[in-house]
């Protein structure tokens, strides 16, 4: 597949994306057959139109997370991972009739959209110094430019998904 801003890329599936493949598959299941359990204290409260885009977003959430690890780079690796955010943000709102968890949902949109612009302007970075914004680029921007920059961006990016403190705020409020 040809990204239209980050050069060829594509999804492919090697021995360390393959263990984490079978990880989320696993977890995925795990989650669904829990999820069920979860859910039947709302079968009553909530709309089957509610209780089914639970479901949906959570079968998103599963897909966009192996697609994160099968991801070459660049503009699939962004659409995935945006794809997962929304997926997040959806299954924190299940419950969006409580206040505190509108709140909770917000601040991770905020926090989510901080972070996927600066994955984007580090993408950007590697891009203009190489020429490609694929991950095997990532490794020759380290030799060609001053590495600081890029792997603040990048570490500030990913931090404020994975909760990294003190990038957080966010997490706590979600749970």
């Amino acid at each position: 597949m040809i990204g239209p801003l980050f050069g060829k890329e594509s999804l492919s599936i090697d021995s360390l994306s393959a263990i984490f493949l079978l990880i989320i598959g696993i977890a995925g299941i795990a989650t669904l057959i829990y999820s069920k359990g979860y859910l039947k204290q709302y079968l009553g409260k909530k709309s089957s139109a509610h209780i089914s885009m639970h479901y949906a977003s959570l079968a998103v959430m599963i897909i966009s997370m192996m697609m994160v690890v099968m991801s070459s780079g660049g503009f699939s690796f962004l659409l995935a991972w945006e794809l997962m955010t929304i997926a997040s943000f959806i299954l924190i709102l299940f419950d969006a009739q409580r206040a505190e968890v509108m709140r909770a949902a917000l601040a991770y949109l905020v926090m989510m959209h901080i972070g996927f612009m600066l994955l984007v302007i580090g993408f950007v970075m590697v891009y203009n110094v190489t020429g490609s914004a694929n991950f095997t680029a990532i490794v020759d921007y380290f030799k060609m430019a001053a590495p600081l920059p890029l792997f603040t961006i990048l570490f500030l990016g990913f931090g404020m998904k994975a909760g990294i403190f003190p990038m957080h705020i966010w997490l706590p409020e979600a749970h």
